[in-house]
């Protein structure tokens, strides 16, 4: 704490003085458990500077990475470094997180305490401890003259067996700073007896405020009854955080998110999917050999089709109980994740260079019909579900070789019926939204008109938009994380 001192005139009028900085900061617990997946996931990314499998690097406090490092491989924190990640992939036998093998329901209290009054919290037996968090709803602060400096209160927590036992001094707390702001501070207390019904009792010792200058009251904030529970949770991923409030800026709950390679899904053996390395580098996917439609192996991959197949066969995440892997031309599949991996040429930043044609990374959050999700995934790409000769298969809109020629010889009396579509139902204009991965994968819209596409006077020497009208079309690139995918949507909506 920084005391008060005074300029010329000593403390009389005409003093100067300096207000004492705020010593006391929250400490509530942060303790989130986060289900990612049922399934097997790669995890983290690898870091290039540690060569090693990065938490810290890839998590985000309101979408600040809490750990980063510079240009020479120096390592900085942007939150404070007690922050602690612990993560599982999501194998059929993993070990439980530590300091998560408790599960708690929290219960606001907002009671005041007092001297007379102290503040009494009955638990029943299935609680093991609980996190009880006491608040400070004025500060903590007594204000002198011109100037505000710290001051102290002291409070205990006590807990005895049942309604009648013995009360038993767990914290004795003194705080001696200052804060001007509400903040909060949190305690664990264990059950004295376990399987037995139980109290904790808040009491302040310092005596009661009635001045209006100082500000030390604190209430029974809320509790949290927490429950042993040592399930390591097996084919589930999971990553858990830890941290105080010191950790961050802000006294309200920070979001959180993570950049997490996906699931594990069957791929043909002959293939190698694309990925990022440690630089951030897209490493382009590869075809070995020839494959027989029968091996499989488990790999990550942002291949649609491969992502269809699994929704298509899994037997947790998937129709796998009803669609056998027998059921599926694999044939169709393996053409059009060809089909998606071919490699094109973009330019971005006016810097040219090959990647896949569809690429899909997602999570899919909500509970969906299967079918609506199936199409979903086959939509970016152009592509739908087929069923015939008892077979599920693919067709992708795509550019092939004419298999007929059709003429006027070809139909009766050589003569074709013409239809058109109103000239408002006409799209120039498409709405892509995507999710950008250099914006923390946030929507964003992209737009393409028929006339910056085609050209302001490709319709007949006219403006399509002149001729047509501004009709516009909103898509949503379900799995499109880059602005170039989006674009490659938009061109082909103009073109259909």
């Amino acid at each position: 704490m920084v005391d008060f001192y005074s300029g010329s005139g000593g403390g009389g009028r005409g003093a100067t003085y300096d207000e004492a900085e705020n010593t006391l900061r929250s400490m509530s617990v942060y303790r989130v458990l986060h289900l990612v997946s049922a399934g097997k996931i790669g995890g983290f990314p690898i870091n290039k500077w540690t060569g090693q499998k990065d938490p810290l690097t890839f998590s985000y406090v309101d979408d600040v990475p809490i750990k980063y490092y510079d240009t020479t491989g120096k390592a900085y924190w942007n939150t404070g470094e007690n922050i602690k990640i612990e993560w599982r992939d999501g194998s059929p036998s993993q070990s439980v997180i530590p300091g998560f093998a408790e599960t708690g329901v929290s219960t606001n209290v907002g009671q005041t305490v007092t001297t007379v009054v102290p503040v009494v919290r009955s638990h029943g037996a299935l609680a093991d401890a609980v996190l009880l968090t006491v608040g400070l709803p004025d500060g903590l602060y007594n204000q002198v003259d011109n100037g505000i400096q710290g001051t102290s209160v002291n409070f205990v927590i006590q807990s005895r067996t049942g309604s009648t036992g013995t009360w038993v001094d767990i914290h004795n707390i003194t705080l001696n700073d200052k804060t001007t702001s509400y903040a909060e501070l949190s305690y664990r207390v264990a059950n004295p007896v376990k399987g037995s019904t139980w109290q904790t009792r808040l009491v302040r010792l310092t005596a009661d405020n009635s001045s209006t200058r100082l500000k030390n009251n604190i209430s029974y904030a809320r509790v949290e009854e927490l429950t042993i529970n040592n399930s390591p949770y097996n084919n589930f991923a999971l990553v858990g955080a830890t941290a105080d409030g010191k950790s961050f800026n802000s006294g309200s709950v920070p979001t959180q998110s993570f950049l997490l390679d996906g699931l594990f899904v069957k791929v043909p053996n002959v293939y190698t999917p694309g990925y990022y390395d440690g630089d951030d580098n897209y490493i382009n996917p590869v075809y070995s050999g020839t494959w027989d439609g029968a091996t499989f192996k488990n790999a990550i991959t942002s291949n649609p089709v491969w992502v269809i197949y699994y929704l298509l066969t899994d037997t947790v995440n998937g129709l796998g109980d009803t669609v056998l892997p027998d059921d599926v031309d694999i044939y169709s599949f393996y053409s059009a994740a060809q089909y998606c991996d071919e490699l094109i040429t973009i330019t971005i930043d006016g810097v040219s260079k090959q990647v896949p044609r569809f690429t899909f990374n997602w999570q899919f959050t909500t509970q969906e019909s299967a079918i609506d999700v199936i199409n979903a995934v086959a939509s970016t790409f152009n592509a739908r579900i087929t069923y015939g000769d008892g077979k599920v298969g693919l067709v992708v809109d795509r550019p092939s070789q004419a298999t007929r020629i059709i003429n006027p010889s070809s139909v009766v009396d050589g003569k074709f019926d013409w239809f058109s579509i109103p000239r408002s139902n006409r799209t120039t204009a498409v709405n892509a939204t995507f999710y950008n991965r250099f914006n923390h994968y946030r929507a964003e819209v992209f737009t393409l008109t028929a006339d910056e596409y085609f050209g302001a006077t490709a319709d007949g020497g006219a403006s399509y938009i002149t001729n047509l009208g501004y009709n516009t079309q909103d898509i949503i690139c379900v799995g499109a994380v880059d602005k170039q995918q989006a674009i490659r949507y938009t061109r082909y909506m103009l073109e259909a």
